[in-house]
């Protein structure tokens, strides 16, 4: 049972994620890519009749501004200039218009507010969003926020919306020998990890390949580590590596000391389509039968909550 405000955020996010050319344009515009596991939004659940809101939800819909807390993490709100933009920016201006106008108020706004930066892993940005949610600095939380991250983040209790995007573990190319593997691989974009080995192997048996992927307590590391087996397994030359800072590895694969990266999906293909990226974002499942992830905002948990 969702706090009634999750709830109203949630249904919708139904509607947008219901409007799938709008929802793959806003994806294509930050990944660069359309979205290999969209949310379905089936758990978005449905409006809360007016007359059912409690007084807190009418006074924020009447007041015209729902404030957003946020760390800045790239592609889904951080810095251009002066502005803010990126994927849950633009997806949280879409929900409240949605919002507005099942409600017929007037117009809803996006304030965004940034919470300490402070620790960058996943569990820790929870943990930061989660306190200025508890001290009211801010309404929601939305900065891509990965539901599976509340294990590493003691004393919290989100009250989670419905999905707004997913991620899974994958395989991207960084464009290094180039001549060698480029036309091998532009067939294989969305395609399957198996049929990602066999190309490889049949064009490069003798080429080492060179693999990176963050160390970090995730899926990443082990996927990496199995697809330089299987690799060699079939007869290919691999070797990995790994780097715990996540800037650091994005320098390594844009400069192109590696061949391909492994890790998580929207990050990457962020990577991949920013102003000369000579590789190919390959968007492949690293690990077969991964389900995917999903990412969502929340609020706190309170004691009125939507049917």
């Amino acid at each position: 049972m969702r706090s009634q405000f999750a709830q109203v955020f949630s249904a919708a996010l139904g509607e947008v994620i219901g409007d799938a050319a709008a929802y793959h344009a806003l994806f294509r515009k930050y990944m660069g890519i359309d979205p290999l596991y969209p949310p379905l939004g089936q758990d978005c659940g449905r409006w809360i009749a007016r007359d059912d809101l409690d007084a807190s939800v009418s006074a924020l819909l009447q007041g015209g501004t729902v404030r957003f807390g946020y760390v800045p993490n790239s592609p889904y709100v951080y810095s251009d200039g002066d502005d803010l933009t990126g994927f849950d920016h633009d997806l949280a201006a879409m929900a409240l218009e949605k919002i507005a106008a099942h409600y017929g108020v007037e117009s809803l706004a996006a304030e965004w507010v940034m919470a300490d930066p402070g620790p960058t892993s996943e569990g820790g940005r929870i943990e930061i969003l989660y306190k200025g949610l508890d001290a009211n600095d801010f309404h929601i939380a939305m900065s891509g926020q990965l539901i599976e991250a509340q294990v590493d983040a003691p004393g919290t209790d989100p009250d989670w919306t419905c999905a707004t995007v997913q991620l899974f573990t994958g395989i991207y190319y960084s464009g290094k020998d180039a001549g060698r593997l480029k036309a091998a691989l532009y067939p294989l974009v969305n395609h399957t990890r198996k049929e990602f080995i066999d190309a490889v192997v049949k064009a490069v048996p003798e080429l080492e390949l060179r693999v990176i992927s963050a160390s970090n307590p995730g899926p990443s590391p082990t996927g990496a580590t199995d697809l330089v087996r299987d690799l060699t397994l079939a007869g290919g030359k691999a070797v990995s590596l790994t780097n715990g800072s996540v800037e650091e590895i994005k320098r390594i694969f844009m400069d192109q000391e590696v061949h391909f990266a492994v890790g998580d999906s929207n990050q990457n293909s962020a990577l991949c389509a920013t102003a000369g990226f000579a590789g190919i974002n390959l968007n492949i499942p690293a690990i077969d039968g991964q389900e995917p992830l999903p990412l969502a905002a929340f609020t706190l948990k309170s004691p009125e909550a939507s049917p």
